[in-house]
């Protein structure tokens, strides 16, 4: 049995399974601690008192170190940054001896959608997330895209928007600092103060991403106007970009953003690529992921048998 983990900056979700996809129980998450290596490790202790566990697999925010079973970082949800976080250690000093495995949380669900996913026979595939940021996990002739650092799929810091630079901080005009969950109440006041009076601001002014898709949904025009028209703008460029530089079959989308608010994230993209893309180029079929937001755990399934593990 595989122990699977999910860490991110606000909850650390975890199920058991096979290597074959199946869920042998219903995925469970609790919210990320400071301590998240020790509180991975007290789960995966956990988990071995009633199956037998014969591997761990985390699917991690951060960059993760491979061979030392860590990650660089992990910022939580309060804006504190928790450094080398040492899954391995805390696991092996529970679990004895157990196969580990640490993956990048984009890249484990690129592989999840390659393994189990309804596009799975397809060898060219990106995986992209629209969550508290943006980033991309590529599967490429039937090999996970790494670069040299782990860092390749980074997609977030395109320079997408120069002329919202005042709105970035780590990187100028960066996508997803502007639209990506975490930025986009910056761009929402932005656009606001250019198209109303302080009266006309009302319930949008310093909205959240939740509540600016939310209000869109419920027919606030202004709210639709801007996640359409202008974040849908910006992440339909995003993804035409990285399609022309990568030229894939299957493009999936997902996150908590792009699974809750298909209509705005799917629909924008889908349109904007009959601006961005040739006409003589054959475009990626595009779509939200089907796995929901298991789409990692499903990932962290596959990687002890991808590695050769």
């Amino acid at each position: 049995m595989i122990a699977a983990f999910d860490v991110g900056g606000t909850t650390v979700k975890y199920t058991v399974g096979t290597s074959e996809g199946e869920f042998k129980i219903l995925p469970e998450e609790v919210r990320t601690q400071e301590n998240v290596a020790e509180q991975v490790g007290k789960k995966a202790l956990e988990l071995s008192k009633r199956y037998n566990i014969e591997k761990v697999a985390i699917s991690t925010a951060g960059t993760p170190d491979l061979e030392n079973k860590s990650t660089s970082r992990i910022q939580l949800e309060d804006g504190t940054t928790v450094e080398n976080v040492q899954y391995g250690e805390k696991i092996l000093e529970r679990l004895g001896d157990v196969d580990i495995v640490v993956e990048n949380d984009v890249n484990t669900a690129a592989l999840g959608e390659y393994c189990f996913g309804d596009d799975s026979d397809c060898d060219d595939l990106v995986y992209v997330t629209f969550s508290t940021g943006i980033g991309a996990g590529m599967v490429l002739g039937g090999d996970m895209v790494r670069g040299r650092d782990g860092n390749a799929g980074k997609v977030g810091h395109y320079p997408l928007a120069p002329r919202l630079e005042e709105l970035t901080e780590r990187t100028e005009g960066s996508w997803e600092e502007v639209s990506g969950g975490k930025g986009i109440s910056d761009f929402l006041n932005r656009f606001l103060t250019e198209r109303t009076s302080e009266s006309e601001l009302g319930d949008l002014e310093d909205s959240d991403a939740e509540e600016i898709y939310s209000m869109a949904q419920q027919g606030s025009e202004l709210a639709e106007e801007f996640v359409t028209e202008h974040v849908g703008s910006l992440h339909s460029r995003g993804i035409a970009t990285l399609a022309l530089t990568v030229d894939p079959e299957v493009i999936k989308l997902g996150g908590s953003i792009a699974v809750n608010n298909p209509e705005y994230i799917l629909d924008p993209i889908k349109e904007g690529l009959d601006r961005y893309y040739p006409d003589s180029y054959s475009r990626p079929e595009i779509s939200i992921t089907g796995l929901g937001g298991h789409t990692e755990l499903y990932g962290c399934l596959a990687l002890q048998e991808y590695r050769g593990i």
